[in-house]
C-alpha cells in the first residue's frame, strides 16, 4: 500500500506529467472519492519530455485513455481533450501538441483529425503515426474554452 501510495504522490509531483481524470456523468461515483458528478472513466495525459527541436516546453505529447467500455463513443474522450488543451495552452503556455496513435486504431485517429490536429510523421517500427496541432490552428474552439475555464482546488 504505501508504494502505491509513493507512486500516486511521484505523479502528483512530476513537473513533466499533467493528467486530468476523465469522468462519465452516467457512472455513479467511485466509492471513496466523494461527490463529483460521475465516475472514473479513464485519464487524459500531458508529457513535457520533446526536445529543443520538437519545441521544448512549449510542446507536449498529449494522450487519452477511457478505460470503460460503455464510455466510449460518447465524446468525453473528445471534451477531455479540449479541456486539457485549453489549460495548458493557457496557464502553461503550450503551443504544440503532438498525438502519437498506433495506426490500427481508426477511432483515436478520427479523434485527433478531427480536434485539428494533422499527421507529420509515422514511425513504422512502432506502427505509429504521429500527429500534431499548434494553438494558432485552433482559433474556431480554444479561445472559448480558455476564457471558460475555472480553476478551483480538488480537496
Amino acid at each position: 500500500m504505501e508504494e502505491e501510495y509513493e507512486m500516486q504522490r511521484s505523479w502528483a509531483q512530476d513537473e513533466d506529467k499533467l493528467t486530468f481524470i476523465v469522468l462519465d456523468r452516467g457512472l455513479p461515483d467511485t466509492p471513496g472519492t466523494g461527490s463529483h458528478g460521475g465516475g472514473m472513466a479513464g485519464d487524459v495525459n500531458l508529457f513535457f519530455t520533446l526536445d529543443e527541436e520538437e519545441g521544448g516546453r512549449q510542446a507536449a505529447e498529449i494522450e487519452v485513455m477511457v478505460a470503460e467500455q460503455g464510455s466510449r463513443g460518447k465524446g468525453i474522450a473528445k471534451e477531455a481533450l479540449r479541456a486539457l488543451m485549453a489549460y495548458a495552452s493557457r496557464e502553461l503556455g503550450v503551443k504544440r501538441f503532438v498525438a502519437k496513435v498506433h495506426e490500427v486504431n481508426e477511432p483515436s485517429r478520427k479523434l485527433f483529425e478531427g480536434l485539428g490536429f494533422e499527421e507529420f510523421k509515422r514511425v513504422a517500427c512502432f506502427g505509429e503515426v504521429h500527429y500534431h496541432l499548434l494553438t494558432e490552428k485552433a482559433t474556431s474552439w480554444l479561445p472559448r474554452l480558455q476564457e471558460g475555464l475555472k480553476l478551483d482546488k480538488y480537496e
